[in-house]
């Protein structure tokens, strides 16, 4: 929403923001299930005489809250993990993200930046909240940030194809399974709004060279579930060898 002064402000509608004085900065790229990311926290607050943000914590360790929560799809079954810590009150990760999450201690440099690890092992868009509330020394110190996060899947898996040949324009199925890294499936792919999905197509091997002929790929796959769907009318019209692909419908 644009924000402004005046009547094209009034025109364009209202909004709001906040301004803070002091945050942590948190950064991480979307990135694909189950690869190990570099997450960056910056603790930066307003420098007391220019209207820049200076570190709030210099080479020192400090006990930074950290949690996760689902955005698209809104629930899920995994977490988030930060320094191999699941972000559940159990350190589970096999349970769902929680409001309890973990502390980790981080060792933040001259800049105020610490770097830790961060995985998930599912797909999906997820937001990442860091925190912490001061003591001691940081008594009344109160820091916070998140980062929202977009994760894809590693990499689709078809299987569930019949064994020995093929008639020429027959129908025939096969299985897509949406994989993290590790190769396991990502449950929450396809519970998007609106659901993601695969897109097929048979790549032809042999025969090649002049004359030989494309043929004509049909059918489609039914919705993801657990993450993985199913199509059962598939067919190619040609003779030959090749294999059946599968990409990111979206194609992102």
């Amino acid at each position: 929403t644009w924000c402004g002064l005046g009547a094209a402000a009034a025109a364009a509608g209202s909004c709001s923001y906040t301004a803070s004085t002091s945050g942590l900065l948190v950064t991480v790229p979307d990135h694909r299930a189950e690869t190990s990311q570099t997450l960056t926290v910056s603790a930066v607050r307003q420098s007391d005489n220019a209207l820049v943000c200076t570190p709030a914590f210099a080479s020192v360790t400090r006990s930074i809250k950290f949690t996760c929560s689902y955005g698209n799809p809104a629930t899920g079954t995994l977490p988030m993990r930060v320094g191999g810590q699941a972000l559940n009150a159990a350190a589970n990760a096999a349970a769902a993200c929680d409001a309890t999450g973990r502390t980790l201690s981080l060792n933040f440099n001259a800049a105020g930046t610490a770097s830790t690890t961060l995985q998930y092992a599912d797909a999906g868009r997820l937001t990442l909240a860091a925190s912490y509330t001061g003591s001691g020394a940081d008594a009344g110190l109160v820091l916070s940030g998140s980062r929202s996060v977009v994760v894809a899947p590693y990499d689709f898996a078809v299987g569930g194809l019949p064994g020995g040949a093929l008639t020429a324009g027959g129908a025939f199925a096969a299985t897509v399974t949406a994989r993290n890294a590790s190769g396991v499936a990502t449950p929450n792919f396809g519970r998007e709004t609106p659901a993601e999905g695969a897109s097929l197509s048979f790549v032809r091997t042999s025969p090649t060279g002049a004359g030989a002929v494309a043929g004509v790929f049909s059918g489609s796959l039914g919705a993801f579930a657990g993450g993985a769907a199913s199509g059962a009318n598939l067919a190619w019209t040609e003779v030959g060898a090749g294999h059946v692909s599968a990409v990111l419908a979206s194609g992102a």
